[in-house]
């Protein structure tokens, strides 16, 4: 199933010394903090939504994810090309043909209300969809998280180098 996911991973050069316990649990401190972060933000961008996503954490030394398994958020995050949808078992598509508004935007990490300003319903057995413009959640997020956790560990090392 389509899947969409932001990882992070602790990268620490080499050439720090620091002692190792305390180093280490830097990091999975600042790794806690940023994917917690991380899940709130995902969790803004379907704020409005009926049929919400379950985002999902998951933790090993070093690394975190934040992930779902929701079909609506993949085409939503990652775009859809155009394509043709039809009715199924014989029943008619219903929607409402004009004054459609989305509850997202590209790139933007929030939910709004949506609106359907008309009662103008079409009923038809198949609709040629222009596709959907990718919203990009996953990599707006991914580089606002990756910036933070790298500034959060330097202060965290610079810190406990002045002790």
């Amino acid at each position: 199933m389509a899947r969409a996911s932001v990882r992070f991973e602790a990268i620490i050069p080499r050439k720090l010394n620091f002692a190792g316990e305390f180093l280490d649990a830097l990091i999975e401190q600042e790794l806690d903090a940023a994917q917690a972060g991380v899940k709130k933000d995902f969790e803004r961008t379907v704020r409005t939504w009926k049929n919400k996503p379950d985002f999902k954490t998951e933790k090993q030394p070093g690394r975190r994810w934040v992930k779902t398994n929701h079909q609506v958020y993949y085409w939503l995050n990652t775009g859809t090309p155009p394509h043709i949808i039809r009715a199924k078992n014989g029943k008619s598509l219903v929607f409402y043909r004009t004054g459609f508004k989305p509850k997202s935007r590209p790139e933007a990490l929030v939910s709004l209300p949506g609106q359907r300003a008309s009662e103008d319903k079409a009923h038809v057995k198949m609709v040629h969809h222009p596709g959907t413009k990718a919203r990009n959640w996953s990599i707006v997020i991914q580089k606002k998280w990756q910036k933070k956790l790298s500034l959060n560990l330097r202060k965290g090392m610079k810190a406990a180098a002045k002790q």
